[in-house]
């Protein structure tokens, strides 16, 4: 099974496709909870400056509507008559009579307020408290028709500001100012509009104010006066139209604008919100849902972890584990976990791999003795052409009278039998090999005089236990197979060395040798498990090798540097590490 198709994926999965859809769905519906709460908060704000804004321009028009009564007003009228009065007492009356007409319409508004009564052509000024004769600096040049802002010191050394309108008579509005009969003026302080402010500021989370370009702005209670400057340099830098809520970034924070144009006063009325305040809720609440969806991912990981470690491993161990028994590798275990659950199945498992392998090994064994004693069997049987040889040769020796050759063939032939059909014991040290290696090499010696072999071995590996008749097969086939067949001189060199926690024995011959794919396929055939078809007698010591010192003792094979073939047996040291592996 692919791991892609394992549990483990598949449980991932499906909790992505649990937790995707939520974290979608709450970035969705945050969003549109941001977009609502702040379209809703400019229409909010910009029907609240509206209502301040029309408050503001209903109660400016008012006094400017009082003073157009003023100046329609019969006793205010009367006024430029002045000097055509012959009685003291009756110009008199006519100035108290227009002071009480300012009086009356300066208490018909809420604000403070100042309304003068001028008449050029009379050369009179008439205010709430005083009459006075007209001055020509009392008008400006040319008096404006609509509201401005006038900065004055009072007599207290503080600085007023006041807005000012004229009311020309509407009869002869462009009279020049010298000739014009009446001309109302009418003014009020422009803390009227800061109060205002205040009042509106009160239990909001604004700062209005108002602005125009060429002014000072007039503030109620200002709460941030930093930003407020900042705002007011961004306003000089724009051409601002009737109506706006634009967006700004002030001093490195986002701030929601709303201004408002005033028809009557020619200001823009201004406020701004904080966006983090305002929408901050959403985001406590936003930043919530995602720690909890933060909390719940955690718990599935660690879900998905323990999922892994007490399901997906012991699976993949005992899956693991059933390969390498169908791959013939009868050692496999699987470690055993915590979870009870896969306790029985592993336990289970390595207790039947142990039997496999028990079973195995026993049915191996038992091949590798039959194996064995039938190349006993084989070797313990006279070959008959060898022996019809040696017999031969003591029979040419004797009728030569060659006594010492007879004796020294039958001695020879005599101790090679004794060892090769001895069968009370399967193992035997290298030095008893190594003798009857010599016995065998001498009786081929005597019946072809042209052979020639040495034998060099460390007297350390003579004392190593080594299966029996381990070199005879060995030796037997670069005899039959390698210099019998080629003419001249024959050799034959048997050396051994210890290296690397390694013994090595090689047998090299000077024969026919053979060819490099012959070699490879020789090497191959001693790793198969099987009998081989080539060269049992060396697939054999090769197993016997193998059962004795582990998978990495065994038979070799290379061309030889007396230009024959080269056998090398190899086997790991008692007690070295090699050993020690082969043992695990």
């Amino acid at each position: 099974m692919s791991f892609r198709y394992s549990l483990f994926v598949k449980m991932s999965i499906l909790i992505l496709m649990l937790l995707v859809p939520v974290l979608l769905l709450i970035g969705y519906s945050h969003k549109v909870s941001v977009e609502v709460v702040e379209t809703e908060l400019e229409q909010s704000n910009l029907r609240r400056l509206s209502v301040l804004l029309r408050h503001m321009d209903s109660s400016i028009g008012q006094l400017q509507q009082l003073a157009v009564f003023l100046n329609r007003d019969p006793s205010v009228r009367d006024l430029p008559n002045l000097p055509y009065k012959d009685s003291l007492l009756d110009r008199v009356k006519t100035k108290i009579a227009v002071q009480e007409k300012l009086k009356l319409q300066s208490l018909s508004s809420d604000w403070s307020n100042e309304f003068v009564v001028y008449s050029p052509v009379a050369r009179q000024r008439v205010d709430l408290l005083s009459t006075a004769e007209y001055d020509e600096n009392d008008l400006p040049e040319h008096p404006s028709a609509s509201w401005s802002l006038e900065t004055t010191d009072s007599k207290s050394g503080l600085e007023t500001r006041r807005f000012k309108r004229y009311i020309v008579d509407e009869y002869m509005p462009n009279e020049e100012i010298s000739k014009s009969k009446l001309i109302v003026e009418v003014s009020f302080d422009s803390n009227n509009l800061a109060a205002l402010l205040s009042d509106y500021q009160e239990g909001g989370r604004g700062s209005p104010f108002l602005y125009r370009a060429d002014e000072d702005a007039i503030h109620g209670s200002p709460k941030d006066e930093a930003t407020t400057e900042a705002l007011i340099s961004w306003l000089d830098g724009r051409s601002l139209g009737q109506e706006d809520a634009p967006r700004v970034k002030l001093n490195g924070k986002d701030y929601q604008v709303y201004y408002l144009k005033s028809r009557t006063l020619d200001w823009y009325l201004v406020d701004f919100l904080p966006l983090n305040e305002v929408v901050s809720p959403l985001y406590e609440s936003r930043n919530l849902f995602y720690a909890a969806i933060g909390l719940l991912l955690a718990v599935s990981l660690i879900a998905l972890a323990l999922l892994y470690r007490n399901i997906q491993i012991p699976i993949s161990q005992l899956m693991n584990g059933f390969k390498q028994i169908r791959d013939g590798r009868f050692s496999a275990r699987v470690p055993t976990g915590s979870s009870r659950e896969f306790v029985y199945m592993q336990t289970g498992f390595n207790e039947m791999a142990k039997e496999i392998q028990l079973l195995v090994e026993s049915v191996y064994e038992e091949q590798i003795r039959s194996k064995d004693a039938r190349l006993k069997q084989l070797q313990a049987q006279v070959n008959p052409h060898f022996l019809y040889n040696c017999l031969a040769y003591i029979t040419s020796m004797n009728e030569l009278d060659d006594r010492e050759a007879v004796s020294s063939m039958a001695h020879n032939l005599a101790d090679y039998y004794r060892y090769t059909t001895r069968s009370d014991k399967e193992t035997a040290t290298l030095r008893e090999e190594l003798s009857m290696i010599e016995n065998y090499l001498n009786i081929q010696r005597m019946r072809m005089p042209r052979l020639r072999f040495s034998i060099d071995v460390p007297e350390t590996m003579e004392e190593m236990i080594v299966p029996k008749l381990t070199i005879q097969p060995v030796v037997e086939n670069a005899v039959l197979h390698g210099i019998e067949l080629k003419p001249g001189e024959a050799e034959i060199r048997i050396t051994g060395s210890m290296e690397q926690g390694f013994c090595y024995l090689h047998v090299d011959d000077n024969g026919t040798g053979l060819p490099e794919e012959r070699i490879q396929a020789m090497d191959k055939s001693m790793r198969l498990t099987t009998e081989s078809d080539i060269g049992y007698g060396l697939w054999n010591v090769s197993q016997r090798l193998q059962l004795m010192f582990g998978p990495s003792a065994g038979v070799c094979f290379s061309p030889s540097p007396l230009g024959g073939l080269r056998v090398r047996l190899a086997w790991p040291t008692p007690g070295s590490e090699s050993e020690k592996r082969d043992e695990h």
